[in-house]
């Protein structure tokens, strides 16, 4: 499952230079008992959103997607004891 999010306004300790707005996306996953989460985002600032100062476009939206749904999973083979 690939998902998009949105956080208008940040506070947490990462905030810096006025990067407050993060946008990214989440990807989810398993295969047998193993969970598999990958995070992707971008920060940056609440007045850049919606301009070309903005790291996020369609086609960046479209190559992220397209990255995420090209994971493969497979299992390891577990070393005998």
């Amino acid at each position: 499952m690939v998902t998009t999010f949105h956080c208008q306004n940040l506070a947490d300790p990462f905030v810096v230079n006025g990067n407050n707005v993060e946008s990214g996306f989440l990807y989810l996953s398993y295969t047998g008992k193993t969970f598999v989460k990958v995070y992707q985002a971008w920060r940056g600032k609440a007045e850049d959103m919606g301009t070309t100062k903005w790291p996020l476009n369609e086609a960046s939206i479209t190559d992220n997607v397209e990255n995420f749904l090209s994971i493969r999973l497979s299992p390891a083979d577990m070393p005998k004891p």
